[in-house]
């Protein structure tokens, strides 16, 4: 695939920003128009510890959306375009590899990010662009740094929003900011009054997008889930303790932004314990029955708030494979001049 960056460069780089981002289409008051996704790996529809396109297009963000568009007629809504990658196994871990590499898109979450990390962080276009040996700024360069390095156009996920213009905005972090550090991602634990900062000034952030409609989630209890139920009592202890901090900032500033909040802990309570099985391979990360389970939970709220008649998604159609969704395959190594800029 990055064969083509080079001459994509040339053809491209004249290219003002504005033509970069999508084309703004007026919506009317009753659909979600154009709608913009501001998360981590959840609204990024990670699955099996990886960002792979076929699990991408189950996500809960993009079911969202793509039922809006079928539920309205033809125009009203506009589907979500995803920053669709193809993993490979390089080194032992799993690589993406961004498809469409002139698409600007519009899901904008980052698997890793923290939410001080949407706001500030942009993809690095030193060295060999996008590999990066750290995790998080990998997945910012795969995610946000396409098509905007043929430009050295830098932005971060609120940066973006602002530029692309939503009718709708999606927002749902912080889960890094409290078990990344136990996903193996290199962050700490934030605190809670660090975490009041920061989230304030992302939905600042949002807000200044001036989209009329902001949707945000609070934060799962993410101790039930099978890859951290064996964290020790005290830590866990903690955790939760800080999860209600976080929880209430959210619905603190979801409130003073005029946001709608989708109460995904009360719901993950029930599911944890439930005989379903909504986990992806990494134990972490949802199904695509989880994800499914997800945006009807969103569209529940949506359709209350707004007034709304998204129908929901089909749970008996949803398809969950055993495995991955598609190849992953093996490389040993990958030629620098693909990958150098």
């Amino acid at each position: 695939m990055y064969q083509f960056v080079r001459t994509a460069r040339l053809r491209y780089a004249a290219l003002p920003v504005a033509l970069l981002a999508s084309v703004v289409l007026p919506a009317s008051g009753d659909t979600l128009g154009k709608v913009v996704v501001v998360g981590d790996s959840l609204s990024a529809g990670f699955q099996s510890g990886m960002l792979l396109y076929c699990q991408q297009q189950n996500g809960y963000a993009n079911l969202v959306v793509n039922q809006a568009v079928s539920s309205r007629p033809r125009g009203t809504s506009f589907p979500l375009i995803l920053p669709l990658a193809q993993s490979v196994f390089y080194g032992g871990a799993p690589l993406p590899l961004r498809i469409n590499i002139l698409q600007q898109a519009t899901d904008l979450a980052v698997p890793g990010q923290t939410v001080a990390q949407a706001i500030s962080m942009r993809p690095d276009y030193s060295g060999l662009f996008p590999l990066s040996n750290n995790p998080i700024q990998l997945m910012t360069n795969t995610v946000l740094g396409f098509p905007g390095v043929f430009t050295k156009t830098a932005k971060s996920q609120t940066e973006w929003a602002q530029i692309l213009r939503p009718d709708t905005v999606i927002v749902w972090l912080g889960n890094n900011d409290l078990i990344g550090k136990f996903e193996g991602l290199p962050v700490d634990i934030t605190p809670p009054e660090t975490f009041a900062t920061d989230f304030k000034n992302l939905m600042s952030a949002v807000a200044a997008t001036r989209a009329k409609k902001i949707i945000v989630a609070d934060l799962p209890d993410a101790t039930l889930t099978p890859g951290l139920s064996q964290l020790p009592p005290d830590v866990k202890t903690q955790l939760k303790a800080f999860l209600d901090s976080y929880n209430h900032t959210i619905a603190a500033e979801s409130a003073r932004v005029g946001a709608i909040v989708v109460e995904i802990r009360t719901l993950f309570d029930g599911l944890a314990t439930s005989p379903l099985q909504i986990f992806s391979l990494d134990g972490i990360h949802p199904n695509n029955l989880g994800y499914a389970i997800l945006a009807n939970k969103f569209i529940e709220k949506i359709n209350q708030s707004y007034g709304l008649r998204i129908d929901p998604v089909d749970l008996n159609s949803v398809h969950v494979p055993s495995g991955f969704c598609a190849p992953v395959p093996t490389v040993p190594q990958l030629p620098v001049s693909l990958l150098a800029h």
